[in-house]
């Protein structure tokens, strides 16, 4: 992990003892400054489930049309296939695969598109998900949750807001 700027390794006893599943129930990231592990659930965690963590591996079929949608919603281009179907379609794929805990990412794309074609409505709601999201997953302190509570505090002044509808 990186310190000061430096990479040391790091042992946490902790998240050693999680096991791995492609469909977590639970996100965790690492605090370089505190030297902190903090783990979330992700999802609901019944009694007794054991609590477990992941790389972020999914099905092929259902991996391969994630990574089409998510290259089609960061194309700014005029030739953009990019849509608010598309960034839905997206969320759905990420909650089929039991991801929640991956599920930044999708809202994150949500957001932006929402807010491409100014609908401020979504866009904050799916940024304000994206940054709770990624705050289990990146801590508080990350560039994409502080890109997202940008985007809350103000959609019109986003570099974002109506792009898709300016060509």
């Amino acid at each position: 992990m990186q310190v000061g700027g430096n990479m040391h390794l790091a042992v946490f006893p902790e998240a050693s003892r999680m096991n791995h599943d492609c469909a977590p129930n639970a996100q965790y990231f690492l605090d370089p400054l505190g030297l902190t592990q903090y783990v979330h659930a992700a999802r609901p965690i019944s009694e007794g489930e054991e609590l477990t963590i992941a790389s972020g591996q999914t099905a092929d079929t259902a991996l391969a049309e994630m990574k089409l949608i998510e290259s089609s919603l960061a194309d700014w281009t005029e030739a953009s296939m990019a849509s608010t179907k598309l960034a839905e379609r997206l969320i759905k794929l990420y909650r089929q695969e039991r991801l929640d805990g991956f599920l930044d990412t999708a809202f994150g794309y949500a957001a932006l598109t929402y807010n491409a074609v100014g609908n401020s409505v979504q866009a904050k709601k799916y940024a304000k998900l994206a940054a709770e999201s990624g705050t289990m997953k990146d801590g508080p302190d990350a560039a994409n949750v502080r890109a997202m509570k940008e985007l809350v505090k103000d959609p019109g002044r986003h570099w974002s807001w109506r792009r898709r509808l300016q060509r």
